[in-house]
């Protein structure tokens, strides 16, 4: 039976994008929502030992330099609600060479009071990334960011390829056969010219008639929606949120 891609895509952005989340930055005392200082992307996760929120590490550094300069609030995004804070969230592990970041998820927070969900790691880690696997790339673009003085619609951006190398430390999708498919919002009617934004969005091996599984973050890459983006293997993470230090390259 021929499955339509772009209903195999829509199809396949419904189911996880409940999972993933857009986080923005802001000034302290600013007071225009469409005044963010920078953004990323975001993905909730659970196992047997915990939840956890993971990005990429280079969202949390420049947060971080922000951070030392001046008083800053970080949100997560939710599904037409309001934002939630999460400032005070506490790093559990992060590496800047792998470029993944987890923070602890604290016990109080509900995921459905911003309309999300935790996706459960299952029998996690598992193997990781494969040539040729089919990758599922579903993130939040600033290209996409738009808003009023009072609110923020954060777009989403979707990605369908093809793992064409695998490394120590990452895994890289490359559009050498310009077989990218891109799903884009109803509303959107160009291409993003970069990805700025995407970082820290999950990656997902989808295998018909099987669970989808994690199996990286969104680091980024050249621009241009055919350019190569660079993932680091989700099989990194721990169940417990830590980084496997045994498996992390030199």
């Amino acid at each position: 039976m021929h499955i339509n891609p772009v209903e195999a895509m829509t199809h396949n952005t419904s189911l996880m994008s409940p999972f993933v989340v857009p986080v923005l930055v802001y000034a302290e005392e600013e007071t225009c929502a469409t005044n963010w200082l920078t953004g990323g992307t975001a993905f909730f996760a659970k196992t047997r030992e915990g939840r956890f929120l993971a990005t990429a590490n280079h969202v949390v550094e420049e947060i971080d330099v922000l951070r030392s300069k001046q008083k800053i609030l970080v949100f997560l995004g939710g599904n037409s609600c309001a934002p939630h804070e999460i400032s005070e969230w506490s790093i559990l592990d992060r590496d800047a060479n792998v470029d993944i970041c987890t923070l602890k998820v604290p016990t109080e927070f509900k995921a459905d009071t911003l309309k999300k969900k935790f996706f459960e790691l299952q029998n996690w880690p598992h193997s990781r990334a494969q040539i040729s696997d089919k990758a599922f790339v579903i993130g939040y673009p600033a290209a996409y960011r738009t808003g009023t003085p009072r609110s923020v619609s954060a777009g989403k951006c979707v990605l369908n390829d093809f793992g064409t190398d695998v490394g120590p430390r990452r895994f890289l999708l490359a559009d050498h056969t310009d077989e990218r498919q891109v799903l884009l919002n109803p509303d959107e009617r160009e291409l993003p010219e970069h990805f700025g934004g995407m970082s820290g969005a999950p990656v997902f091996r989808m295998i018909e008639n099987a669970p989808p599984d994690f199996i990286g973050i969104f680091s980024g890459g050249s621009d241009g929606v055919r350019g190569a983006f660079f993932c680091a293997h989700g099989n990194f993470i721990l169940p417990s949120g830590l980084l496997d230090r045994g498996l992390l390259p030199p």
